[in-house]
């Protein structure tokens, strides 16, 4: 057994995964340990920032909560 960690995102429905390594979003991305997810979060957020800057996203867009969970593959 291997552990890896995942982002999850609070959807209306509950928690699920926030990231995927497919377009059909069935693949979630599985990192090696908590501080490489916590960059993909980082990144994420710094990259809704930039849009809400070049106004390609509304300033009242709101993220749902992230979390970082453990995964026993």
């Amino acid at each position: 057994m291997k552990v890896k960690y995942k982002v999850e995102r609070e959807y209306i429905y509950g928690w699920d995964d926030a990231f995927f390594n497919d377009d059909n979003g069935i693949v979630p991305t599985l990192f090696e340990t908590k501080e490489e997810a916590q960059k993909e979060i980082d990144e994420h957020f710094d990259n809704i920032e930039e849009a809400i800057k070049n106004g390609n996203l509304r300033k009242d867009c709101r993220e749902d909560p992230l979390r970082i969970t453990r995964v026993i593959i």
